[in-house]
């Protein structure tokens, strides 16, 4: 099921960082009820994190249920677990401008993983796990434009305020931008996620 994105819904979200749309969130004033307030916060903060990530309600909720299952805080396992997919990795990493850029790179053959083409955005990436780029000249003539737009993209600080400062990816990878070659070091962190999001409130929305 393909997420149709739209610029008033992403205005609404604070995604403005999204490729489709650059122009600065508008804030509205409603006049709401304390109750109605938390509701609609839990709503955005959900719709927010299903935006950034691509993903259906379905393949959210399905996340949701796995990560209770984990020892610790549940709404930040499931905000790691959704950043060790391939199509998200990539994005932390510097190697898409965007998860569904990421996405598009995955589904068309151009990713490697451990020796092979992995077709899946889905993908769990694990410690150990060696992604590349296919050799073909097409492929990394294309993401290699991925990553001069992305380091363009995050140094001029075009993220706004629903993303958190950069960490240094040499803590959880290793980078190789010349020869287009990611090594997983470990998973990624929660204080080390690129987009803000209250992980409590998200979880309360699928109470």
């Amino acid at each position: 099921m393909k997420i149709q994105l739209k610029k008033k819904t992403l205005r609404k979200l604070q995604l403005t960082s999204h490729p489709r749309f650059q122009e600065k969130p508008r804030s509205r004033s409603l006049d709401l009820t304390k109750d109605s307030k938390i509701s609609v916060r839990r709503l955005i903060e959900k719709q927010r994190l299903r935006y950034h990530h691509s993903l259906t309600q379905s393949q959210v909720k399905r996340y949701v249920a796995e990560t209770r299952k984990y020892p610790g805080p549940s709404g930040l396992a499931l905000l790691c677990e959704l950043a060790m997919r391939l199509d998200s990795f990539l994005f932390q990493v510097g190697f898409a401008v965007s998860i569904r850029s990421s996405r598009q790179l995955i589904r068309h053959g151009h990713v490697f993983v451990n020796g092979r083409v992995v077709s899946l955005p889905g993908y769990r990436c694990k410690q150990g796990d060696l992604i590349c780029i296919a050799p073909r000249v097409e492929s990394r003539r294309l993401v290699s434009r991925h990553v001069l737009a992305t380091r363009t993209k995050r140094a001029a600080n075009t993220f706004n305020k629903s993303f958190s400062a950069l960490t240094p990816v040499s803590e959880y990878a290793k980078v190789c931008p010349r020869n287009l070659k990611i090594l997983v070091l470990r998973n990624i962190k929660p204080r080390e996620l690129l987009l803000k999001v209250d992980p409590m409130l998200v979880l309360e929305s699928f109470a």
